[in-house]
Parts: C-alpha cells; structure tokens; sequence
C-alpha cells in the first residue's frame, strides 16, 4: 500500500455497465508501472470493483477486487 494519488482517466462502455480506467505510478521497487482498474455495475444494488497493474515488462496482475452491495 501507499500514500501516493494516482489520477485515473478512462471511459465507459456504451451501455455504462463497464468502466475502465487507467493510469501511471513510479514504484520505488518494481519502477514504473500502468495501473488499470475496472468497475462492472451488477445491479442497482451491487458493483464490482478490480484493479491491475503492470510492470515495466508488461507483466499484468491483479492487485485486488472488491464487491460492493448496498445494505437494505
């Protein structure tokens, strides 16, 4: 984890259930790195939140996802 801000700019899909991002961040061990993250709008009521991020190599992991559901 970090302190950093990291600005994400992306777009949606044309039926705005998808959005995808992207951005860049200098790690002091692996170097430069592209993150991207996706969020998938399940329901009214839930999404689903994932982020990757790639080295130098273009090497691509996913750091972490999150589900989101509202509470009735």
């Amino acid at each position: 984890m970090s302190t950093a801000i990291l600005l994400f700019e992306g777009t949606a899909s044309a039926e705005s259930k998808t959005i995808t991002q992207e951005a860049r961040y200098d790690d002091p061990i692996k170097g430069s790195m592209k993150w991207r993250s996706v969020t998938k709008i399940v329901n009214d009521n839930g999404h689903v939140f994932e982020l990757f991020g790639a080295d130098k190599t273009g090497n691509e992991e996913k750091i972490m996802d999150i589900t989101y559901t509202r509470k009735k």
